[in-house]
């Protein structure tokens, strides 16, 4: 081990026992052992490694990406080691507030990983300065909002305690640093509720001002994928909400409405012109303040016109920004919209070109800067290259001294403002818009009583006063999504942290009505969605307790044909494994982050119809009952309804009339107890040209010994459509039966697996696939009335497929996020043009990205149950050259490795490819030794 990792451990006998050169070596970052003793908090080490080892209390590492020149009390400091901390300045005389090379102190990195007691005894014993700022501009108040989350609680709930004590401080809650970003802009990138409630409520901090790059708070929220904080800060911590409140004389969080209500008519009772007080002036705002409060929440418009895709098309020369011609035009023109929103974010003065990716993916969440191939480019264009194509769009700079390339866009902000159709969001410093007064009635009404619906007005004193009559609430009418499956929960959850009122109509009798499914691999297509839904910790935490580590191929025999791990390759891969969770527990955790009584159970849709008017839906919904029970039925009015039900969609029956597509596979699914190394922490594949067995690790068990279950799946080509429902209308017995005969002779653990199945967790259906969804077209012939639709689908509903490239979940949580994204501001809005532009946008894009894997999954099901899926070429050996899997293989073969050497199977195969390796190398070395 190196010194640096026996200092990190604190064995101080195994370094004593190093060479004094060895002491001195820095890790590939430039740290030395000093640092990472100081940052574990190994005292005696650190002691010995200044008094016998004679290295330097201010030893700074080398200048790189991340020591950055830090000391020792930087580290110490920043892990909260207060024995340590103490040691260096009080015995040492170690300086207490030492400057990285960008400005950053100990002091600093205490605060970022909220250690009070370390940034205490700095600021109080030491003397250290708690307002200092770096090199950025960044003081304590801008470190604590990022602190990682694992240190700041579930919704920074622990971060309060440390934002009390700089506030009593003297730090300044207020101030910008060099891009423009206040702590609320910090503790929105960080996602931490609670520390933004705390600056709303105890410092008055406002979503009142954008950074230097036009990101409110709000939108570094959604950066950042925390949706839900984004809605808030949109409906109770901005500026707007604050000014409807002042208008009326209210607090800025004051949210009841019937205090609101009051307060509203005794403003009109001194400002109404017909009012008793007479004065006249002010109404206006008076009105268009309760008007704001109540019908639109008190939301505010804060967004970065940059990150709106319709104004960046029109920006960037696209028209209207409601559709393009399709294919690779349309594909050229929402990345030319999409990469100059990405580099005006970086700054005007140019993004270095390296950074370009992930800024890309950070404004664009789920979006992904695409490859030359999808813009009609060559294939392999380098990105400089790729970039310089698009010279009407941005500019690539270069540098005489060799420095990296940046990128400049050629559209700047005030073009975006020019292009936008209709007016930007107010400046949150102007008056919010009033809307015309509306003369009262002559003579005057009499008023109801307060008991009487909302908008009408209490008793007054006289000369009676009456509201005008006011618009229905743009929200009146929810949103109503026809399905209580993965897309159907994830789509209610992103609408509603965008403040979309939404129902759900589940068939289902609850959430754990349906059979326990199975399991499911959540790869990077979602990773952004389950951001986006406050969900990936949660899903990584499921992860952790049923993780494969790898997947095997083998044929009946046994015999190996391919390899999906780490066990050939020199490093273990990290952070680019998919993810699995059992279906009913994702179903769970959706439900749980929905609002109250957001889903009702028991529900099914009969039919819908659309208003002539185009302003709505009237679903027409029908109780799930046994027997011959009464039947009640529901009409439900929407403004947008959402088939999320499935692949036997009633929504999409009534919309498109089409036929499902039967593919000639029958699957069955079921949960075994069965205990085998082949099963634990790991699953395989095996294949005999007609039948296909995967299994993954499942869930732990509830048993005392702890033993994990495994799911199995096992599909069959089976063409005639009437047989494989005759075998499915036998239930899970004769079903289960049927799969034991088929896979008698098949190697272990087969057989015993499925003997080890309970009938209950078994059971089978026919796979089916639909072809493409038709796309909206504004300016087609005759597709007015399809155009003006407001009835979407997504999920299974949209674009069902097989279950052998594994996304079908991963493609209905991307659904639900996107449909969020493009329709939730026009439904905030009342709908009309901008929402069936939003519908259409988004139909095609989910068309574009999930119809691909319609066909490759239609194709994986062919040739998985073919001939074909016994040739090894297919799969391959992770880790092992592609030139030397033949020689791999019968190598595998002469030693007789197959499945039935279990746990061995693995550590021998892995000595077999080191062996390979050996002689390989040998031989290069004696063609060498010949040839010179």
């Amino acid at each position: 081990m190196s010194a640096c990792a026996l200092a990190e451990a604190g064995d101080l006998e195994a370094l004593q026992s190093l060479p004094p050169s060895a002491l001195h070596e820095a890790d590939k970052h430039g740290h030395y052992a000093i640092h990472w003793a100081a940052g574990a908090g190994q005292l005696p080490v650190v002691r010995w490694l200044l008094d016998a080892a004679r290295m330097d209390a201010e030893s700074e590492g080398r200048a790189s990406s991340r020591s950055k020149r830090r000391r020792p009390l930087h580290y110490a400091a920043r892990n909260g080691r207060l024995d340590v901390l103490r040691w260096l300045v009080e015995e040492r005389g170690a300086a207490a507030d030492p400057r990285d090379a960008q400005g950053v102190s100990p002091f600093q990195l205490a605060v970022w990983q909220n250690q009070l007691e370390a940034a205490a005894y700095l600021v109080d014993a030491c003397g250290v300065d708690a307002a200092q700022r770096n090199a950025f501009g960044c003081g304590a108040q801008h470190w604590l909002g990022t602190c990682p989350a694992e240190r700041a609680g579930p919704a920074g709930e622990a971060l309060l305690p440390m934002a009390a004590w700089l506030r009593r401080h003297g730090v300044d809650w207020a101030a910008a640093q060099r891009q423009g970003h206040r702590p609320l802009h910090k503790a929105a990138w960080g996602g931490h509720l609670a520390l933004c409630r705390w600056l709303r409520d105890v410092c008055g901090a406002r979503d009142d001002a954008p950074d230097l790059s036009g990101n409110w708070a709000a939108d570094v929220a959604e950066m950042a994928g925390h949706a839900a904080l984004a809605g808030w800060l949109r409906r109770e911590c901005s500026d707007a909400r604050a000014r409807s409140c002042e208008a009326l004389g209210l607090p800025a969080d004051t949210t009841d409405a019937r205090v609101i209500r009051r307060a509203y008519l005794e403003c009109a009772r001194r400002t109404h012109p017909d009012g008793a007080g007479g004065g006249g002036e002010g109404f206006e705002r008076v009105h268009a303040a309760y008007v704001h409060l109540t019908e639109r929440g008190g939301r505010g418009e804060q967004a970065n016109p940059t990150h709106s895709l319709r104004k960046m098309v029109r920006a960037v020369g696209g028209g209207g920004g409601e559709e393009a011609a399709g294919g690779v035009e349309e594909a050229v023109l929402y990345f030319k919209a999409r990469l100059a929103a990405a580099v005006l974010d970086w700054g005007e003065g140019g993004i270095p070109i390296g950074s370009l990716r992930r800024k890309f993916s950070q404004v664009w969440r789920g979006h992904t800067l695409p490859s030359p191939a999808e813009l009609g480019l060559p294939p392999r264009l380098p990105l400089q290259k790729m970039l310089e194509r698009f010279d009407d769009t941005v500019e690539v700079v270069q540098f005489a001294d060799g420095s990296p390339p940046i990128v400049r866009a050629r559209v700047a902000h005030e073009d975006i403002a020019l292009a936008a159709e209709g007016p930007l969001p107010p400046s949150p410093h102007s008056p919010p818009p009033s809307p015309p007064l509306t003369p009262l009635p002559s003579p005057p009404l009499a008023s109801p009583p307060l008991a009487s619906p909302p908008l009408a007005s209490p008793p007054l004193a006289s000369p009676p006063l009456a509201s005008p009559p006011l618009p229905p609430p743009s929200t009146s009418r929810p949103v109503l999504i026809i399905g209580g499956g993965l897309g159907g929960l994830a789509a209610a959850i992103a609408l509603q942290s965008r403040g979309v009122r939404v129902e759900v109509y589940e068939r289902d009798g609850g959430w754990e009505r349906r059979r326990r499914g199975y399991g499911l691999t959540l790869g990077p297509t979602c990773w952004a969605a389950l951001a986006e839904l406050g969900l990936e910790r949660k899903v990584r935490a499921v992860d952790d307790g049923c993780t494969s580590r790898c997947h095997w191929v083998f044929d009946a025999r046994g015999a190996p044909l391919g390899y999906f791990g780490a066990a050939f390759s020199r490093h273990e891969g990290g952070g680019g494994r998919n993810l699995r969770v059992p279906r009913l527990v994702l179903r769970r955790m959706l439900w749980e982050q929905l609002a109250p009584e957001s889903v009702q159970w028991g529900w099914k849709l009969t039919r819908y119809e659309e208003h002539a008017d185009g302003t709505g839906v009237s679903a027409h919904l029908e109780r799930c009952t046994a027997g011959d029970a009464p039947r009640e039925v529901r009409v439900v009015e929407a403004a947008l309804l959402v088939g999320a039900d499935g692949l036997r969609s009633a929504v999409r029956a009534q919309k498109l009339r089409d036929e499902l597509r039967y593919v000639g596979v029958l699957l069955v699914l079921g949960i075994s107890d069965h205990v085998h190394p082949l099963l634990r922490h790991q699953g395989f594949y095996t294949v005999d040209g007609v039948h296909r067995l995967f299994t993954m690790p499942y869930e732990p068990s509830s048993s005392a010994s702890g033993e994990h279950t495994t799911m199995w799946q096992l599909s069959i080509a089976m063409p005639c459509e009437e047989e494989a429902r005759a075998l499915c209308a036998g239930g899970g017995e004769a079903i289960l039966a049927e799969m034991r005969r088929r896979c008698a002779d098949w190697h272990a653990p087969v057989p015993q697996m499925l003997q080890n199945t309970q009938v209950g967790s078994v059971w089978g259906d026919l796979l089916f696939d639909r072809a493409p969804m038709p796309l909206r077209r504004k300016h087609d012939h005759g597709a007015a009335s399809a155009w003006h639709s407001r009835v979407t689908l997504l999920g299974d509903a949209a674009h069902p497929m097989t279950p052998f490239k594994g996304q079908g979940a991963n493609q209905a949580l991307a659904d639900a996020t996107l449909l969020a994204r493009h329709a939730a501001d026009a439904l905030l809005e009342g709908g009309g043009t901008r929402l069936y532009a939003g519908i259409a946008s988004f139909e095609r894009e989910m068309s574009q990205r999930a119809q691909a894997k319609v066909e490759a999954s239609r194709e994986a099901a062919s040739f998985y149950h073919s001939k074909a899926a016994l040739d090894p070429s297919h799969y391959g050996f992770k880790g092992v050259p592609a030139e030397m899997q033949a020689a791999f293989l019968d190598e595998c073969s002469r030693l007789d490795l197959t499945a039935e050497c279990a746990s061995e199977l693995e550590p021998r195969a892995v000595e077999v490819w080191q062996e390979l390796q050996r002689k390989n190398q040998g031989q290069v070395c004696s063609t060498d030794t010949i040839s010179s």
